[in-house]
């Protein structure tokens, strides 16, 4: 924010770094003895970052920023392009926004700093409604995503798109025709520059899907308070950066109290707040202000905080789309998968006595298995409780299509597979305690990412099953056809559907599989529902906090719950540019818990001898 301009704010204070300060003091001494050193905040820190990693990478600036409100984050971009268009003569550019006024006050802001510098350059600046045209032959033009013509043109080296998420979504100009039509003039060389910069407006749409296909700056290391696993960095073919700062970063936001009025604050900390605490460490000043903002402004309604005011990008997408699940419950959710994380063993399961022909052929008579753990680079198995005698398991499959497993080129369709512990009661000191049904084992994701064969998955499934007593395998059956033809030959323990009375009546009595219908489908999700919503308690300081009625400690698992949505027609589904595999494949195996099978640590000794 040195910049060699200077600008008056709505309280007609001035503004202007240390270049314009030096620069003002013979022409306009009492102006720059009344400047304010402005500084920059972390977003525009984070912007500045990212533009300065993409010159040094030589590679096009295409950098994508979730922001949240008064965020400074218009004020930064007007002026890198007005220093881009000074120092870069005969540049061309656009800026437009989602409305007309938002249009006009990005032109306003960007005509006040080319008009306003105080070092001069050797040429004047043209201002219309339309255009900034500075005397070098640079030219920025005011656009409106909701001008059918918006970015037509060619000739573009810098592109500026103002709360890009909020673009119209369907007509002749919707977000995507019109972001492609723009983008298309720009060439991907170094020293352009697009930024499309926004707070968020639903899970769906152009702007969620280029942040979910972005990748974070490598240099960089504050986003890991966010990492997910879909936040790693991809290295080839990368076209946007993420830039993102979260509410707590930004200093302004949080009002002073005194000690005894922090004291009172957390000690009646609402599940969000102590959210807030325990990851991120919110301090009391930031709570009051957080809590003044959700009443003055937002009706005490908390879910549109966080859709202006976002903690997390994840959070910032929830808000704004219709979650499936209890946000609260989900809260409790990440807190104990992000606990457990070290409890998870993972490596690979090994067989004796039957090759893998043998396996994949259901010849497996005289084989045992044993888990080995391996590094995770070299790991196809992970499993947060081994087998327990006298618990009962069930392993539900979701499985990608056919051509999805043979081709690997769908990588929004993968198969799911997870080992699930049924619920029990567990004596104690206290009479009988209820352990919740638990997510145990899971054919780790990163294996399933890459689509192993029919051969591969079927041996891997039935070591797996070997290993938990050969629990029920529910197959999902509309793109399962493949997977119950390979178990079949394997001779796992697959699930049975029953049939209709007309069936019967055929001499039909079960179908392998579990038939997922547009019922049925809402059935399962809204059984996983009630069991994430779970119910309230208070904790030992008298805090209200949800726990879930099952235990979920896979924070892949956990991250598609986050973003598992509701669409306007009703249907439910992984946010765009997400996964939920994992989420259906959980809620079938919920469904079927019934039917898990219990495991004889002494019955399986006795039979393998």
């Amino acid at each position: 924010m040195e910049t060699c301009v200077w600008w008056a704010d709505d309280n007609g204070d001035l503004w202007g770094g240390a270049v314009a300060e030096y620069a003002m003091r013979k022409t306009e001494p009492e102006k720059a003895a009344r400047l304010r050193r402005p500084e920059a905040n972390t977003l525009q820190e984070r912007c500045e970052r990212a533009l300065a990693y993409a010159r040094k990478r030589g590679m096009p600036a295409r950098i994508i920023v979730l922001k949240g409100r008064r965020s400074g984050c218009s004020l930064f971009w007007a002026k890198v392009f007005d220093l881009e268009c000074k120092h870069v003569a005969g540049t061309r550019g656009v800026a437009m926004a989602d409305q007309y006024d938002r249009s006009a006050e990005m032109h306003s802001m960007l005509s006040q700093f080319a008009s306003s510098d105080a070092v001069p350059w050797g040429f004047g600046v043209e201002t219309t409604d339309t255009v900034v045209r500075w005397g070098n032959g640079s030219i920025i033009k005011k656009e409106t995503a909701l001008d059918k013509n918006a970015g037509r043109g060619a000739g573009n080296r810098l592109a500026w798109f103002s709360e890009a998420a909020h673009y119209p979504s369907d007509g002749v100009r919707d977000a995507r025709a019109l972001m492609l039509a723009t983008l298309n003039t720009i060439p991907q060389k170094p020293g352009t520059i697009v930024v499309a910069e926004s707070t968020a407006n639903g899970p769906e749409g152009w702007f969620p899907e280029t942040w979910n296909a972005a990748e974070w700056p490598e240099d960089e290391t504050y986003w890991h308070k966010w990492e997910s696993p879909d936040s790693y960095t991809r290295t080839e073919n990368v076209l946007w950066l993420r830039v993102f700062a979260a509410w707590f970063e930004i200093p302004r936001n949080a009002i002073p109290c005194s000690k005894e009025e922090a004291a009172h604050i957390f000690s009646r900390l609402s599940p969000s707040e102590l959210e807030g605490v325990q990851r991120y460490g919110w301090k009391a000043e930031q709570i009051k202000w957080r809590r003044t903002v959700i009443a003055n402004n937002f009706g005490n309604d908390e879910r549109m905080f966080d859709q202006e005011y976002p903690h997390s990008p994840e959070s910032a997408f929830i808000a704004t789309g219709s979650p499936a699940f209890n946000r609260a419950a989900l809260a409790q959710l990440r807190r104990e998968a992000e606990r457990a994380q070290d409890q998870w063993m993972h490596g690979i399961i090994l067989a004796q006595g039957a090759t893998p022909h043998q396996i994949v052929n259901g010849e497996t008579k005289s084989m045992t298995v044993k888990f080995a753990r391996a590094p995770e680079e070299e790991a196809w198995f992970s499993m947060i409780e081994p087998p327990m005698d006298g618990c009962s398991y069930i392993f539900p499959a979701d499985p990608a299509s056919e051509r999805d497993v043979t081709d690997g080129k769908n990588e929004l369709d993968r198969m799911s597979l997870l080992i699930l512990r049924a619920g029990y009661w567990k004596p104690s000191d206290k009479g009988k305690v209820w352990v919740r049904p638990r997510v145990v084992a899971r054919i780790r994701r990163d294996m399933m990412d890459t689509h192993p064969s029919a051969e591969e998955t079927t041996y891997m499934v039935a070591l797996a099953s070997r290993l938990y007593g050969e629990p029920c395998i529910p197959v999902e059956t509309n793109k399962g056809e493949w997977c119950i033809a390979a178990f079949r030959r394997a001779g796992l323990n697959l699930y049975r559907t029953r049939v209709g009375a007309r069936e019967v009546e055929q001499g039909v009595t079960s179908r392998i599989g579990f038939v997922q219908t547009a019922e049925s489908r809402t059935t399962i999700i809204k059984d996983l529902q009630s069991a994430v919503h779970g119910t309230e308690m208070e904790d030992s300081q008298g805090n209200t906090v949800r726990i879930p009625a099952i235990e979920v400690e896979d924070l892949g698992i956990v991250q598609e719950l986050e973003t598992f949505v509701r669409d306007k027609k009703g249907k439910y589904l992984a946010a765009s540019g997400k996964h939920d595999d994992d989420v259906l494949c959980l809620a079938m195996g919920l469904h079927l818990i019934e039917h898990a099978v219990t495991y004889r640590e002494q019955a399986r000794r006795r039979r393998l001898r």
